[in-house]
């Protein structure tokens, strides 16, 4: 029987939220009739075997596997690709939960573009306790996107694949064009191996919720150095560039996105850390220009996090002061 999707869990230290992960993924149900499970254990030295062991116990067509030594986050994810053998890959993080329905709303948006790689949908964010925390805006209705189309969403500051957690990826083009996750890129890995996979063929997005992210995990990867996050931000829309410019697109538009990107990202950093990224920007680009990129930001974002911290600060001053 040839096998409709593979689920690969990678996991590294992921007893205590494991059992929860994989509940809802045995809620799925029908959608799991023709599917295999596949958990990647990243050499963890607590009791994530066991607790997959237990939990998968009844299910048909699962592999858990523990590789003798830890081959970092990313490469775990490229030893996903090599272990699946279903037409299509579904990544289930080990910190998130899929919603009721989602597998099955997933594989049936295959059917939506015939020439489809990828289908992608929205996501709820919550913090380890309640949710759902309504933190990110998504399209209103379905489309599916062009090779084309993706790169011009891309440049245009959007997003059209949102999240690795929330999608299927097709494993014909990715065992074709030999894709793997990129190392050297560990924050953006899976946002430049979507847009590879992207120029392969259609990605479909479904304006479903198909998955709660949590963002308070303790195992969620962070930059450790803001600057990391420009230079990785750089390499990615620079190759949105050289992909659009071949499709006839001369246009450049890294600079502005990476620095963009680079400013979202304020809210997560150190003051130490934010201080070596704009150092890094303006050698890149200048002054004029991160000031350019500065006022933008806060033209597109409306009220940020860094303006209801001024807001409260202001707010503090005005009490103190004696003012209501």
């Amino acid at each position: 029987m040839d096998l409709r999707v593979s689920v690969c869990i990678p996991v590294f230290r992921g007893g205590g939220v494991l059992a929860r992960c994989l509940d809802s993924l045995l809620a799925q149900e029908d959608a799991l009739e023709n599917a295999e499970v596949i958990v990647a254990d990243n050499h963890s030295d607590d009791d994530s075997l066991a607790v997959a062991e237990r939990a998968l116990a009844g299910l048909p067509n699962v592999r858990i596997v523990q590789h003798p030594s830890n081959l970092g986050r990313v490469e775990n994810w490229n030893a996903c690709l090599k272990l699946a053998r279903g037409e299509w890959i579904k990544f289930l993080m080990v910190n998130d939960v899929l919603l009721p329905g989602s597998l099955r709303a997933l594989l049936a948006g295959t059917s939506r573009a015939p020439d489809a790689v990828m289908v992608a949908s929205r996501h709820r964010w919550w913090d380890g306790k309640s949710w759902p925390l309504d933190r990110t805006r998504h399209p209103e209705t379905a489309e599916a996107y062009s090779s084309v189309d993706v790169l011009r969403v891309l440049r245009r500051g959007g997003d059209p694949f949102w999240a690795l957690n929330g999608s299927l990826l097709r494993r014909a083009p990715i065992e074709a064009a030999g894709l793997r996750f990129d190392v050297a890129t560990p924050y953006l890995a899976d946002k430049r191996f979507c847009l590879r996979l992207s120029q392969s063929g259609s990605v479909v997005f479904l304006a479903t919720d198909t998955y709660a992210f949590n963002q308070s995990a303790a195992g969620r990867f962070y930059f450790a150095n803001f600057g990391d996050h420009i230079e990785e931000s750089r390499r990615f829309f620079e190759e949105v560039d050289e992909l659009a410019m071949r499709a006839g697109d001369s246009r450049r538009c890294a600079a502005d996105r990476t620095l963009g990107v680079a400013l979202a990202a304020i809210a997560q950093s150190t003051a130490g850390d934010v201080v070596r990224g704009c150092r890094r920007a303006l050698r890149g680009y200048g002054l004029a220009r991160v000031v350019f990129e500065v006022r933008l930001f806060a033209l597109r974002t409306g009220v940020t996090v860094i303006a209801r911290r001024l807001r409260s600060a202001a707010g503090g001053l005005l009490r103190a002061a004696g003012v209501r």
